[in-house]
């Protein structure tokens, strides 16, 4: 592993040490250091995009069977404590953010609770390719 890494653009890259973003300005002196780096003949390593973590709330939704989803969506489900907020938290927005806490809780959840098997949870909450 490099010193440093390039970014999704010319215009920053991070320093690996400790994931600091350096933005490309001459007169910033992390950026002055980089630059004595590429100089003395440092290779930073190449861009690595990173995994998707959301999701549409309508393919989340879609990944579930009707069975599953009428399971989870029932009222007395719903009411059981602890798995409302985050079931209602998740319908609030346009995408699900698959690395989230409350997103990790609901899947836990739901496994728990029988509504999904292990195997079946670790498909409708894996990102999507």
């Amino acid at each position: 592993m490099a010193e440093y890494a390039l970014g999704a653009t010319d215009r920053y890259v991070i320093r690996t040490a400790d994931g600091a973003t350096i933005p490309n300005d001459p007169g910033n002196r992390d950026w002055v250091e980089y630059q004595k780096w590429l100089a003395a003949g440092g290779i930073p390593d190449p861009y690595v995009k990173p995994p998707k973590t959301s999701i549409t709330t309508t393919d989340w939704v879609a990944a579930f069977t009707n069975a599953e989803y009428r399971a989870a969506t029932a009222t007395t489900w719903r009411q059981t404590g602890g798995n409302a907020k985050n079931w209602d938290v998740l319908f609030s927005a346009d995408s699900i953010n698959l690395s989230s806490q409350s997103t990790a809780t609901l899947k836990a959840s739901l496994v728990t609770d029988g509504i999904l098997t292990q195997a079946r949870a670790d498909v409708i909450f894996a990102a999507p390719p």
